[in-house]
C-alpha cells in the first residue's frame, strides 16, 4: 500500500486550550490570497516571473448617437518600458490614442451623442485557473489595485477620470436556464472610477465601493463564484476630450492589476486527488476503435489537404505509436482567407462508471503534443481539443422521434504551446467552453454518458506566420488521457469535549482507507496512532501534538 499527501496538520491540545480558556474570544487574524496578478513582466529573467503577461488585450473605442469620424487611432502596447529603464527591468501597459477627428464629431453629431476609448484584456491566475480562490461570498472582502498615470491633459487639468472594469465571467450555461448565447456567463462586472494624474499612483479599492453592470446583482457571483474560470478588466474614458486634447498625445499607463480576497483563517492544505481513469490511448497496447479524416474548413473554393494516420509507428513519445493528422496547405499561399482549417477525430474503448461527479472541475485531459512544419521564425501554435460526450437516446426528456443517441455537450478547448518537441498538456474540463449541448445536460445526465467522441483540429492552415505553405506539416498526439479526480481524504475537524479533552473526526472516504499519525513537531517525524478510528479522543494534558490523516491507497 502507498501513503499519499498530508491533509491536515492540527496545533496540539495544550496550546489549543490557552487559546480558549485563558485569552477568552481571541481576535482572528485576517490574511489575504491573491486571485490574479498581472504585472506585465516579461518571463526572460531569471528567475522567471511566470503568469505576469496579461493573457491577452485589445484597445476599442465607441460612440453613440452618430456614426464614427473616419480618422482616429488607438494602441494598447502591452510590452512598453521607459526609455530610461536600458535592463528591461519593469514593463508595463501603456495605451495610446488619437481622438482628433472626433472634434468634427462632437461639433455635429446630434445632441446627446458621444464616444470613448478604452483598453482591456485578461488577468492572470495565481492558482492554477481554480474558482475556489473565491472564498468569500461578500464583495467587501475583495480587494482590487492597480498603478496608473496619463499624459496628454489638457495645461489647466491635472487629472483625469476613468472606469476600471472588473468582470468575472464562467463558462457558458453556468447560469440558469440556459441561453442562446455561447459566450461565457458573466457572473458579474463591477465599475469603478478613478482619477488619474501625471505621476504614478497606487489605486486600492474594494469591489464593494464599485456598481455592478448591466443591471445585475450581486447574485449570480455568490451562486456559482467557485465557477469562474475567466477574470478580465477594461479602462474606458467617456467623453475624454473634456480633459485631454483633441490629438494624438494621449496616454494611459497601467500596471500591477491585483485581486486578492480577504480570508479569516489559513485554508487547510487541499486534500490530496486519486485519478480514476475515464479513457486512455497511447496508440500501442491501448488505441482507439475508429478514426476519421479530416474536414476541411475554408473561406473560399480553395482547400488545403488533410489524412489521418492512426497509429504512426515511431511518431510518438519515445519512438512508439502516436495519432497524427497531417496537412497540405500549398494551395492556400498568396491566397486572402478568413479562416482555413481541418479536423480529425475518433473514439474507443472508455470506462464510463468513472463519470461519478457533475462537476466538470472533477475531470482532466492529459496528453502529449507536438507539431511539425512550423514557420521556423514560430515558436509555438495552438490546436483545439473538443470532447462530443454522447447519451442513450431519450436520456434527454422529453422523447423524440429521433432514434438516434442523445448528443449531451460538446466541450471546446485550445491545445496551447504546441511545439516542435513534446509537450504534455494538461487541461482542466471546467476551463473548457461549452460548443453545443449545454451544461446542465451534463450535469443531470453525466451518469447516462455512453460515448465519448474527440476532435482535433488545426484552425489556422492559412496562417504563413505559423505553418509553412507545403506538404510537411503536422499535429501529433500521444498518451491521451481523460481522468476523473476524486478527494483522496478530508480534512480533520477538532472539537472539544468533556474534561478538556478534545476529539478528532474525520469523514469516510470512497476509496481507499486514512489512518491518523502523531507528531510532538510539526515538521514529524510523525507515527501512525494504533487503532485510532473516527471520532478519537485526545486526552488533555501533555505535551504538544500534532496529528495529521493520512491517505491510504487500495490494495490492488
Amino acid at each position: 500500500m502507498k501513503q499519499r499527501s498530508i491533509i491536515t496538520t492540527w496545533i496540539s491540545v495544550p496550546l489549543v486550550l490557552l487559546v480558549m480558556l485563558n485569552w477568552g474570544t481571541s481576535a482572528v487574524a485576517q490574511t489575504t490570497n491573491v486571485v490574479t496578478l498581472t504585472s506585465f513582466e516579461m518571463e526572460i529573467f531569471d528567475p522567471p516571473t511566470p503568469g505576469s503577461r496579461p493573457a491577452y488585450t485589445y484597445p476599442y473605442k465607441y460612440e453613440w448617437g452618430a456614426d464614427a469620424p473616419f480618422s482616429y487611432w488607438h494602441n494598447f502596447n502591452t510590452y512598453y518600458t521607459h526609455p530610461e529603464d536600458y535592463n528591461l527591468t519593469n514593463y508595463m501597459g501603456l495605451f495610446t490614442f488619437d481622438n482628433t477627428g472626433y472634434g468634427e464629431f462632437i461639433t455635429n453629431a446630434p445632441a446627446g451623442s458621444g464616444y470613448g476609448f478604452g483598453f482591456g484584456g485578461g488577468l492572470n491566475w495565481t492558482n492554477g485557473d481554480d474558482g475556489s480562490v473565491f472564498l468569500s461570498t461578500n464583495l467587501s472582502d475583495y480587494i482590487l489595485s492597480f498603478d496608473a498615470k496619463v499624459e496628454g491633459l489638457k495645461p489647466e487639468f491635472t487629472t483625469v477620470g476613468g472606469e476600471f472594469q472588473m468582470r468575472l465571467d464562467a463558462p457558458d450555461d453556468t447560469i440558469q436556464p440556459p441561453d442562446s448565447n455561447v459566450d461565457k456567463d458573466t457572473l458579474i462586472q463591477v465599475n469603478l472610477n478613478f482619477n488619474a494624474s501625471s505621476n504614478w499612483q497606487h489605486f486600492v479599492y474594494t469591489l464593494d465601493q464599485g456598481s455592478i453592470a448591466n443591471g445585475k446583482t450581486d447574485l449570480d457571483f455568490v451562486l456559482y463564484r467557485l465557477l469562474i474560470n475567466e477574470p478580465r478588466f477594461g479602462v474606458n474614458y467617456h467623453m475624454p476630450h473634456d480633459r485631454f486634447d483633441y490629438d494624438g498625445d494621449n496616454a494611459v499607463y497601467l500596471d500591477n492589476i491585483q485581486l486578492q480576497v480577504v480570508r479569516s483563517l489559513p485554508p487547510p492544505p487541499p486534500p490530496p486527488k486519486v485519478a480514476f481513469t475515464v479513457f486512455d490511448y497511447n496508440w500501442d497496447d491501448k488505441p482507439i476503435w475508429y478514426a476519421w479524416s479530416g474536414g476541411q474548413g475554408w473561406s473560399s473554393g480553395v482547400k488545403a489537404t488533410y489524412y489521418v494516420t492512426n497509429d504512426a509507428a515511431g511518431e510518438g513519445v519515445g519512438g512508439s505509436n502516436a495519432y497524427i493528422m497531417a496537412m497540405d496547405n500549398s494551395a492556400l499561399a498568396g491566397i486572402a482567407l478568413t479562416y482555413a482549417g481541418g479536423n480529425t477525430g475518433g473514439g474507443g474503448p472508455a470506462d464510463y462508471s468513472q463519470l461519478q461527479s457533475p462537476i466538470l472541475a472533477d475531470y482532466r485531459v492529459l496528453l502529449d503534443g507536438r507539431v511539425v512544419g512550423l514557420n521556423p521564425e514560430k515558436m509555438t501554435t495552438s490546436g483545439t481539443l473538443q470532447l462530443h460526450l454522447i447519451a442513450p437516446d431519450d436520456t434527454l426528456q422529453p422523447p423524440d422521434v429521433d432514434t438516434a443517441n442523445d448528443f449531451i455537450i460538446r466541450l471546446d478547448s485550445s491545445i496551447p504551446n504546441l511545439q516542435t518537441n513534446w509537450q504534455t498538456i494538461q487541461l482542466a474540463l471546467n476551463k473548457f467552453s461549452v460548443g453545443s449541448g449545454t451544461l446542465a445536460n451534463f450535469t443531470n445526465y453525466f451518469n447516462k454518458i455512453s460515448e465519448i467522441q474527440f476532435q482535433v483540429q488545426i484552425n489556422n492552415a492559412h496562417s504563413e506566420a505559423d505553418w509553412g505553405f507545403d506538404a510537411d506539416n503536422m499535429i501529433v498526439i500521444d498518451n491521451f488521457k481523460l481522468e476523473r479526480l476524486q478527494i483522496g481524504a478530508p480534512p480533520l475537524q477538532i472539537e472539544m469535549v468533556a474534561d478538556n479533552n478534545l476529539r478528532l473526526s474525520w469523514d469516510a472516504v470512497t476509496t481507499g482507507s486514512l489512518k491518523l499519525q502523531s507528531a510532538t513537531d510539526p515538521a514529524g517525524p510523525y507515527t501512525d496512532v494504533q487503532g485510532a478510528v473516527s471520532p478519537y479522543t485526545v486526552p488533555g494534558s501533555g505535551g504538544p501534538q500534532y496529528f495529521r490523516t493520512v491517505w491510504v491507497e487500495p490494495s490492488n
